[in-house]
């Protein structure tokens, strides 16, 4: 019953009025973690990239779909076009290819719905390869400008990890 939103829906729903209640949500949404992106943009600066991020995450409908989900973030990465913005994807056997294209894009990634020690595994692998195809393509890339390039580009990623259910496991 809030009216936060009432002047930003009422203003985006004339300048687009066929949009559906799905474009309405995303633009609203996009709004808000821009905003907050630049609300944690210091704590992001001052903490040299280690802290002061914001999610967003893909449609959950596409968590079985590589592509879709791959097509998806980098959309939301280029719209919302913050340095402090992580995008959500989930790590279930869809979404780990994606991960790791995503990583080699330089997206920051936070991985969502690991429910077990071998979703975790493969995760880590697909960071672990996406950071590598990235840093090898930033390193040539860089090298034909300057062959005594070797600074590392920083990409971040972080795991949500649901313990109870391993913790399940163990006590049966």
């Amino acid at each position: 019953q809030g009216e936060a939103y009432d002047a930003e829906f009422e203003s985006f729903v004339t300048a687009h009025p066929q949009a559906s209640v799905t474009e309405v949500y995303e633009a609203l949404a996009i709004s808000d973690i821009q905003a907050a992106c630049d609300t944690l943009r210091p704590v992001y600066d001052q903490a040299g990239g280690l802290d002061g991020y914001v999610s967003m995450e893909v449609s959950p409908y596409l968590a079985n779909a590589t592509q879709e989900t791959i097509e998806e973030a980098r959309r939301l990465w280029k719209q919302i076009d913050r340095p402090d913005l992580m995008i959500k994807v989930p790590g279930t056997e869809a979404g780990t290819p994606a991960i790791r294209q995503l990583i080699e894009d330089g997206i920051n990634i936070n991985v969502t719905l690991l429910f077990s020690n071998d979703a975790y595994v493969a995760v880590a692998m697909a960071y672990v390869e996406g950071r590598d195809q990235e840093y090898q393509a930033t390193v040539a890339e860089a090298l034909k400008i300057n062959p005594t390039y070797g600074e590392v580009y920083r990409i971040v990623g972080s795991t949500t990890a649901h313990y109870y259910r391993f913790d399940e496991a163990v006590e049966q």
